[in-house]
């Protein structure tokens, strides 16, 4: 029996992380969500399109600094 199935089977109520060390955590995880996230703010664009039964539709699309989303080459970095 390995030494993580014993903890588990023994001592299932054990807390294994403290509070100050899971709002650390929680915190990394926030600022890096943010952080990859900067490039959709800083490209995103709203365009609103006329359709032939005069209906408006608006729509926000990434347009990168060398083309549009899907055959942009930043799409894949």
């Amino acid at each position: 029996m390995t030494t993580k199935t014993y903890v588990a089977i023994v001592l299932p109520l054990k807390p294994r992380m403290g509070r100050k060390t899971a709002n650390k955590v929680l915190a990394v995880i926030w600022i890096m969500a943010f952080l990859i996230s900067i490039p959709n703010i800083m490209y995103s664009t709203i365009f609103s399109y006329r359709y032939p039964d005069n209906e408006i539709r608006t729509v926000c699309i990434l347009v990168w600094p060398d083309g549009i989303a899907g055959i942009s080459f930043a799409d894949y970095l």
